[in-house]
């Protein structure tokens, strides 16, 4: 993952730091991984794409959304981020129904060239509970 965040703008890396931390902090124990897919990940970032990245949560509790709105809002409007909230128990669920628009992925140790790639990643993450970015 640091090989892939490297090659990213400054502006880019910074507020994927900046929303991670802001993640890590709102969500705590119930964040399981964030991972960056798409063009960012696959090291095709323009300056007309958008930053994807899926956040995989044991949980959703509202008041904890309700805390990371600043940080969305922020980062979407200063790299275009595009942020996935998938719980845990969607992430069998949501692999499926990515496959068919998805196909072919190519995961790497927090970043994936696709969606499907991002939420099987997710998936390995979650079931080390380990966080990353």
């Amino acid at each position: 993952m640091a090989a892939v965040l490297a090659q990213l703008p400054e502006a880019v890396r910074t507020t994927l730091s900046e929303f991670t931390a802001a993640a890590q902090q709102a969500f705590a124990e119930d964040l399981l991984s964030v991972v960056l897919f798409g063009s960012a990940a696959e090291g095709r970032l323009r300056a007309t794409s958008d930053v994807n990245v899926v956040l995989a949560l044991r949980r959703v509790v509202p008041k904890k959304l309700e805390a990371i709105g600043g940080a969305y809002r922020f980062a979407h409007a200063a790299i275009r981020l595009s942020a996935m909230f998938i719980l845990e128990t969607e992430i069998s669920v949501a692999k499926d129904a990515f496959a068919v628009k998805f196909a072919g992925c190519g995961p790497a140790i927090g970043a994936a060239a696709t969606l499907v790639g991002a939420i099987e990643l997710a998936t390995r993450l979650a079931e080390r509970a380990e966080q990353i970015v």
